[in-house]
């Protein structure tokens, strides 16, 4: 019963411990609140655990030419020769945005474009792995 007990205790620490890392619109209003700048003013918050989004920013749905899942993209046209546009894995000079779904029935992915405003908070552990707390990671 001991093992249980010391399991549950690293595991109640290592959750605190994220939990002081994480962001969240509840708990944490103040860091959230509007400004009196000359920006846009409805944030919204899809995911409560430190996501922030704008009004004006837009999540686009393109056909996937290949699995481009969490991986930059570019947009290129269909292989038949038509105008349709399509999405696929790369990116550099051409990159357009990030793939955040692919809707495998229908073989749609959704990508938000690098043009927008999005902020997230990327929590890891710090193991020598070169990112430092407080850095900046480009993405």
């Amino acid at each position: 019963m001991s093992d249980i007990t010391k399991i549950k205790q690293e595991f109640d620490k290592k959750v605190a411990e994220i939990r002081a890392l994480m962001k969240n619109p509840q708990q944490d209003a103040g860091l959230f609140g509007n400004s009196i700048e000359f920006r846009d003013k409805n944030l919204i918050f899809s995911n409560s655990d430190g996501v922030c989004t704008s009004s004006k920013d837009k999540i686009e749905n393109y056909p996937a030419k290949g699995y481009p899942y969490k991986r930059g993209v570019k947009l290129s046209f269909s292989a038949d020769g038509t105008t349709k546009l399509e999405v696929e894995a790369g990116g550099g000079e051409d990159l357009y945005g990030i793939c955040t779904n692919i809707y495998e029935y229908t073989g749609m992915a959704t990508v938000i474009p690098i043009t927008n405003n999005f902020t997230g908070y990327l929590t890891f552990k710090k193991n020598g792995n070169g990112v430092n707390p407080g850095g900046q990671a480009a993405f």
